[in-house]
C-alpha cells in the first residue's frame, strides 16, 4: 500500500531515482524502523541482488488472500517487519524503491516495491485520482516457459489467450502471438511484461512488437483497469 501525507511544514524532501536504470550490484541501503522500534530509525546496507522479480502471495497469511507483485527489486540488504514502507535508497541517498517484504525462508533476502510504479501511485493520489491497475487481457506465458513444451521462435512473452473485449482484443492481439517489445523496452535479460504496464495508467495507449508466425508486426493497445472479475480467455 502506498500513503500519501500533506505535512504543513517545510520539511527536508527525499528525491526520487530512475529505478529503471538500476543495475544489479549496486550498492543500497533500506530505512525503516524494525521490531517496533518507535522514534528510532535504523539503516541496513546491502546491494540490489537482482531486478524483475515477481512474488506471488504477499501477505498470504491468518486466511487473508496474497496479492501477486509482477516486478520487484531484490536486495540483500536485510528488510524485517517494521521496515516495510520505508526507502530503499541508493549511494546518493535518492529513493530507488519502497521496502514491502522479506523472506522468512532465506538469510537477507528482501524486496521492494521499484520507485517509478511508487512515484505513479502517489502522483494519482496527489491529483485526487483513484490509481488504477492497467490491464491487457491475455494469459501468457515467458518464452522460456513455452520452450519446455513447444517450439517459440523470438523472445518476450507468448500469448496462450485473450479475454474477449479486451483491450488486447481489440488491438488485433492473437492466440501465438509473441509480444517482444512494449514501446521501446525489449522483454528480454529479465524485463517483465508486469514490470512494464505498472509503469502506466488505464487509458494510456502503448505499442506492442509482436512476432506473428516469421513476420513482425505492430499494434496500438489502449490500457483499462483491471476489472474486479474477468471473463475466461479464449
Amino acid at each position: 500500500d502506498v500513503a500519501v501525507l500533506r505535512v504543513d511544514a517545510a520539511l527536508p524532501v527525499a528525491q526520487f531515482a530512475d529505478s529503471s536504470q538500476l543495475k544489479v550490484g549496486q550498492q543500497v541501503v533500506a530505512i525503516g524502523s524494525p521490531l517496533g522500534s518507535q522514534g528510532f530509525g535504523s539503516v541496513t546496507a546491502g546491494v540490489v541482488s537482482a531486478l524483475h522479480r515477481t512474488l506471488t502471495g504477499v501477505g498470504g497469511t491468518n486466511g487473508a488472500t496474497g496479492e501477486n507483485l509482477a516486478d520487484v527489486l531484490q536486495t540483500n540488504a536485510p528488510i524485517n517487519p517494521g521496515n516495510s514502507g520505508g526507502p530503499l535508497a541508493d549511494g546518493s541517498g535518492r529513493v530507488v524503491g519502497m521496502n514491502t517484504a522479506g523472506n522468512s525462508s532465506g538469510n537477507s533476502i528482501g524486496f521492494a516495491i521499484p520507485s517509478q510504479i511508487v512515484r505513479r501511485v502517489a502522483e494519482n493520489l496527489i491529483a485526487g485520482r483513484t490509481p488504477g491497475h492497467p490491464f491487457v487481457g491475455i494469459s501468457y506465458a515467458s518464452v522460456e516457459q513455452a520452450l519446455a513444451s513447444q517450439a517459440v521462435d523470438g523472445y518476450g512473452v507468448l500469448v496462450r489467450c485473450t479475454v474477449s473485449g479486451s483491450p488486447a482484443d481489440k488491438a488485433g492481439i492473437r492466440v501465438g502471438d509473441v509480444i517482444e517489445k512494449i514501446d521501446a523496452t525489449d522483454l528480454n535479460n529479465g524485463q517483465t511484461m508486469g514490470g512494464v504496464l505498472q509503469l502506466h495508467n488505464p487509458g494510456d495507449v502503448v505499442r506492442m512488437t509482436l512476432l506473428r508466425g516469421s513476420a513482425i508486426t505492430t499494434v496500438t493497445v489502449t490500457l483499462s483497469d483491471r476489472p474486479a472479475q474477468t471473463t475466461a480467455c479464449r
